[in-house]
């Protein structure tokens, strides 16, 4: 089963065999030009060095449990915004000038090519790769020491550019929020106001005092019913003080009738209240005419009683007994001036009732009207409400942006550090020589094979019979070699000859540029192209 195989694959690399060994010259021949032109790239292309900057992303120096930062968002889009920034034109342009940076392209084109040609060179590894927290800022220059420092400056000016950026953000942050808290202010002192004076008009009906003012209204309905008690026992008092002045007057009068003097009539006129005059009146003139004596004289004690009455309603505060005119009589004189005091202290208390009954109007008034203004109550403390806690909000942003503005300005916050300074390089990268000299000769014999197989396909010659059998259909009968005569041999001799030295020469050509750039290096000769 082996030998099988392994006839299969001597098959399979035979005729590939035969074509390298029949086209060995083109092969040979078609790799010299791009062996010649490879190595002469690499010795006259001129050398580019690469300097790096290490920028590693520092953490905020105090805790984030007490000052958090206003500037906020990931790593690799902070990265990616301010490298749009620093690489616009006016900071490449300034670079470039300050450095006298491609001296000789400036000649030739306008700066906005010079300041995408500069972009091309400048080289941010890996920016996305921020939860590493690192990336590296590099420059590619022909000279070692210019790319070094363009490669620091770049880096310096990312870092200064980031504090800069955090700071303002957060300068800004703060501003914005201390001018939004100051028209909150302003509103919420409006709201305040608002609130008093509502407050102030409509004292007694808030839902606060409904409270007290039942506790009110019970206290005044209590005293009015005390009121009303102490009027009725006073009208009592007063019914029972008339009657035993009446008992007192008709005793009086029995008495001044057995003497029947009209003195006594007067002084017993006298002693009678206006009511009751009028009661004797009524009934002296059912007995006599208006020409009687005694009906004449108690006419005369009813105008006097109501002159005096009219001066004690016009006189307020005078003596309840200043009107009184005393009978001599002490017994009738106490119960006249008693029936005075009761008479008093029931109008006293009619008009403490007034009054009272007044405050329990005003105080239902308020019980009645305080679900209306707790309503309107909440609508206005909802809105203020809201507004004081939007403030208190705003109020504890504000300090917690004034904080982080402050953290940012003495550099405590979150920020990049160059922790690895671009330093000269000693080696190029371009052309890299490792990577270069396996590929040109990979290109070289690849393109030469490629030839080779070409121009054996493009052939009309047969070198193997099995090929005539299997194009053409025919047996092949004979394999007759070509017979040259004499001058054919000559010929190919010398054009076998030929080819050995048009193949040595160009072979001796690549090991010459082989063994230059090994020993002077790449780009020896840039020189020549200046």
């Amino acid at each position: 089963m082996s030998s099988v195989q392994q006839n299969s694959i001597q098959q399979n690399i035979y005729p590939y065999l035969q074509l390298i060994l029949r086209r060995k010259w083109i092969i040979l021949l078609g790799a010299l030009p791009v062996l010649i032109a490879g190595l002469i790239y690499c010795l006259v292309t001129p050398l580019t060095y690469k300097a790096s900057a290490l920028i590693v992303v520092v953490p905020q120096k105090v805790p984030e449990t007490y000052i958090r930062s206003t500037v906020t968002g990931r790593n690799d889009e902070r990265i990616r915004g301010i490298l749009q920034e620093i690489m616009s034109r006016t900071t490449l342009e300034k670079l470039i000038k300050k450095y006298n940076l491609y001296p000789e392209l400036r000649k030739k084109f306008p700066m906005e090519v010079v300041v995408e040609h500069m972009k091309k060179d400048l080289l941010v590894e890996n920016p996305r790769d921020a939860r590493k927290n690192a990336f590296r800022i590099s420059f590619q220059s022909e000279s070692p020491e210019l790319a070094a420092k363009i490669a620091n400056a770049f880096a310096n000016i990312f870092v200064e550019y980031n504090l800069k950026l955090r700071e303002s953000q957060s300068a800004n942050t703060a501003k914005f929020l201390s001018e939004q808290l100051n028209k909150i202010y302003a509103e919420l002192k409006k709201r305040e106001e608002r609130l008093k004076r509502y407050k102030i008009e409509h004292m007694g009906e808030l839902p606060e005092q409904r409270q007290s003012n039942l506790a009110t209204l019970a206290a005044l309905q209590r005293q009015l019913q005390d009121i009303q008690e102490n009027i009725r026992r006073a009208e009592d008092r007063r019914l029972l003080l008339r009657q035993q002045i009446s008992d007192q007057i008709t005793s009086l009068n029995i008495a001044s009738a057995q003497h029947g003097t009209t003195k006594g009539e007067s002084s017993n006129n006298q002693a009678l209240t206006l009511p009751e005059l009028k009661e004797r009146l009524r009934l002296l003139l059912s007995r006599y005419t208006e020409n009687h004596p005694d009906v004449i004289a108690l006419k005369k004690a009813i105008e006097k009683q109501e002159r005096e009455l009219r001066k004690f309603h016009q006189k307020s505060g005078g003596a309840s007994g200043s009107s009184i005119d005393l009978t001599g009589n002490p017994t009738l004189d106490a119960l006249k001036l008693q029936l005075r005091s009761t008479d008093f202290e029931i109008a006293q208390l009619k008009q403490e009732k007034v009054k009272v009954e007044q405050q329990i109007q005003l105080y239902q008034k308020r019980i009645e009207n305080t679900p209306k203004r707790e309503q309107e109550l909440i609508d206005l403390t909802r809105d203020y409400e809201n507004l004081k806690k939007t403030y208190d909000d705003l109020l504890q942003k504000k300090l917690a942006a004034e904080q982080a503005a402050a953290l940012e300005r003495h550099q405590q916050g979150e920020q990049f550090r160059i922790v690895d300074p671009a330093r000269i390089p000693e080696r190029p990268v371009k052309p890299d020589i490792k990577k270069l000299l396996p590929l040109i000769f990979v290109v070289a014999f690849g393109f030469s094979g490629g030839l080779a197989f070409a121009v054996d396909m493009l052939s009309n010659k047969y070198y193997d019979p099995e090929e005539v059998k299997s194009d053409l259909g025919l047996e092949v009968l004979a394999c007759i070699p070509q017979l040259l005569s004499p001058e054919e041999l000559r010929r190919k001799k010398l054009r076998l000859i030929g080819l050995i030295c048009l193949t040595g020469l160009g072979y001796l050509i690549v090991v010459s540029l082989l063994a230059i750039l090994i020993v002077k290096g790449p780009g020896c000769f840039s020189d020549l192209l200046v």
